[in-house]
């Protein structure tokens, strides 16, 4: 998966309902709009996109979204407290190092937002690229 394709993916899950998780943060379904804004890694230049995405459950789960992706991602130090999620997340890269991410996931019943940081050596040199992103309920279905 291409580093874009998995922030985004990271950012669209941040309201992605995953009906495995005993405990979630809540949210209130309906239709959501999330802005995501993505710093390029090798660039330093950010990339914003907002989508609309409808959610039909009252909870979510970030990280069950990402093990469900298959894509090489191990996710450890998950932790819950009130309505913030925190995790950190290591993926291998299929055409460059693993990445290591620490994220935070914070939602209210109507809006959201969150970030990630991403560390990464190329060639002995550490580079970091950062995510977050804002959300919000705008209606329903």
């Amino acid at each position: 998966m291409k580093t874009k394709d998995l922030i985004v993916a990271i950012a669209a899950s941040a309201l992605s309902a995953s009906p495995v998780l005993a405990e979630g943060l809540p949210i209130n379904p309906g239709m959501w709009r999330i802005t995501s804004t993505t710093t390029n890694m090798m660039t330093g230049q950010p990339q914003t996109e907002t989508e609309d995405q409808c959610m039909e459950e009252s909870t979510f789960d970030p990280v069950a979204e990402i093990q469900d992706e298959g894509d090489g991602c191990a996710v450890s130090d998950q932790t819950i407290s009130g309505n913030t999620m925190t995790f950190t997340m290591t993926c291998q890269g299929a055409d460059g190092p693993p990445m290591v991410g620490n994220a935070r996931y914070t939602v209210n019943e109507n809006d959201g937002d969150g970030e990630i940081t991403y560390t990464a050596s190329f060639g002995g040199q550490t580079m970091t690229m950062q995510s977050s992103w804002v959300a919000e309920r705008v209606g329903d279905c």
